[in-house]
């Protein structure tokens, strides 16, 4: 009796309490827009949105959100997520050294691919045309914004991004507490 507790035990909480996501951008569309939205196979709805420059499918690869104007400016793009991301893994190409940035970022990343490096609150390209990942890790939030500064004429896209989720940890609970009351309801039947 006791290792099937143990057991049951292991089975519901001690199991992997993550539940992780990869998408690319080719939900945005083939139209130019200031909002997109999504829902991915676990539930979770996703919104991208720029404050100025609009935003569409790369026409070249379908699956990134090609985010171009030809004026110089900066434009805020946000993330945002309908249940608490964990953690966000963000694929960003195109960035170029001098020229472009991310900043203001509302969360600080915890690490970022080699091309690119942290500086207080932006993330800078350390060359032309860069492509690599931005990590959050414990983000533990529903939104990530960040300010894409520009000159005239470039552009970035976001390739892929991965959430991770937690999952509900009190129905985990829950259906730990059915088969125990289940197993100790038994073992009372069979000793009377």
């Amino acid at each position: 009796m006791r290792k099937l507790l143990f057991t049951l035990f292991s089975l519901c909480c001690l199991t992997n309490a993550q539940a992780s996501i990869i998408t690319d951008f080719a939900w945005v569309g083939g139209t130019e827009t200031n909002t997109a939205n999504t829902t991915l196979s676990n539930g979770i709805e996703v919104t991208l949105t720029s404050s100025l420059v609009q935003f569409l499918a790369d026409p070249g690869s379908p699956n990134f959100a090609s985010i171009h104007d030809a004026g110089p400016g900066n434009t805020v793009i946000t993330l945002t997520f309908s249940d608490v991301i964990q953690d966000l893994r963000l694929f960003v190409s195109d960035i170029d050294a001098g020229s472009e940035s991310l900043s203001n970022l509302s969360i600080i990343p915890t690490a970022v691919d080699s091309v690119y490096s942290i500086s207080g609150n932006d993330v800078l390209p350390n060359g032309n045309n860069s492509n690599g990942n931005i990590y959050w890790t414990g983000l533990n939030a529903t939104s990530v914004s960040f300010t894409y500064e520009r000159l005239s004429g470039l552009g970035i896209s976001l390739d892929e991004m991965e959430i991770t989720t937690a999952v509900q940890v009190p129905a985990t609970l829950g259906l730990f507490l059915i088969l125990t009351g289940a197993c100790l309801r038994r073992r009372m039947l069979q000793a009377a």
